[in-house]
């Protein structure tokens, strides 16, 4: 592959990512969707494919490595009357 095509595939790429940051942090963080969430499906698609493409592609922000935005600080804790045991629960039937 050409350094040129190289170059191209890569500014598209990063372009991409900095787009579904700015829609994760839209979406989790501001509670403000800026893409329909079909939008933001080919967004994610498009990144997962081009990276399965070219092995140079990798990004610490690509949904390959990263599950939305931290959450927002407008989110109340809660203490549940009745502890919740979701993630004990797997462990409690293996024994």
């Amino acid at each position: 592959m050409k350094k040129d095509s190289k170059s191209i595939i890569k500014k598209d790429y990063l372009s991409k990512i900095d787009l579904i940051k700015k829609c994760n942090k839209a979406y989790y963080h501001n509670s403000k969707p800026i893409i329909n969430d079909s939008e933001y499906d080919d967004l994610k698609k498009n990144i997962l494919e081009l990276e399965k493409k070219y092995s140079f592609l990798s990004h610490l922000d690509s949904p390959s490595l990263t599950v939305g935005f931290k959450p927002s600080k407008n989110f109340k804790k809660i203490k549940h009357k009745i502890p919740m045991y979701l993630w004990e629960m797997p462990l409690m039937r293996k024994i």
